[in-house]
């Protein structure tokens, strides 16, 4: 996931740092779907963390009785920068 993180540049020039919580469903299959921000310091962040939600692979889903079955998922990004 951090690979589709960029650093973004307003938020370190602004030094906006704070946890954005990410919900998301894995489907049975392992795409992640309805993505929504739940809560941001900053609506720029919120920006960055759907863009890189937006590109993440596919993931592992949940099993119930063996089978794969969506799954709601919150996933906290947390910004800090450093000098």
């Amino acid at each position: 996931m951090n690979e589709n993180l960029i650093s973004p540049e307003r938020a370190t020039q602004e030094k906006i740092t704070g946890t954005v919580i990410c919900q998301f469903i894995v489907r049975a299959d392992g795409t992640v779907d309805e993505i929504t921000i739940k809560s941001s310091p900053d609506p720029y962040l919120s920006e960055v963390v759907l863009n890189a939600m937006k590109h993440i692979p596919k993931l592992e889903p949940a099993m119930k009785d063996n089978k794969p079955v969506d799954c709601l998922k919150t996933l906290p990004f947390e910004f800090h920068f450093y000098n």
